[in-house]
């Protein structure tokens, strides 16, 4: 069986590491952005940077943590829902908008 140069990549990518990382974080970036979180797979991401899908979680984590270092978030955002939401839902949209205003006005 002769195998073809496809995005099925195994291992570890030539080159610097740092290279890696950023052509998986430009890859993210590029399908969160056009696909959305939940239809940007790391199978999906990973073959647009033509990496082995398990480099992922070594260079940047979960998919969650991918998308904040991706989109160059200063906060991850389910960390501050986490915080505001405390199962108390009285006020819950003001909470949300004072976060969101918050970081908006960081210099972060």
């Amino acid at each position: 069986m002769t195998h073809s140069a496809d995005s099925s990549q195994r291992g570890r990518r030539p080159g610097d590491p740092n290279e890696t990382r950023e052509a998986i974080l430009a890859a993210a970036r590029e399908l969160f952005t056009t696909l959305g979180f939940d239809k940007a797979s790391i199978r999906k991401i990973a073959a647009r940077a033509q990496v082995d899908p398990a480099l992922i979680p070594y260079h940047c984590g979960t998919k969650q943590q991918l998308f904040v270092a991706a989109m160059r978030a200063p906060i991850n955002p389910v960390d501050v829902v986490a915080g505001i939401a405390d199962g108390d839902l009285d006020g819950l949209g003001r909470r949300l908008i004072e976060a969101f205003l918050a970081v908006w006005d960081s210099p972060a």
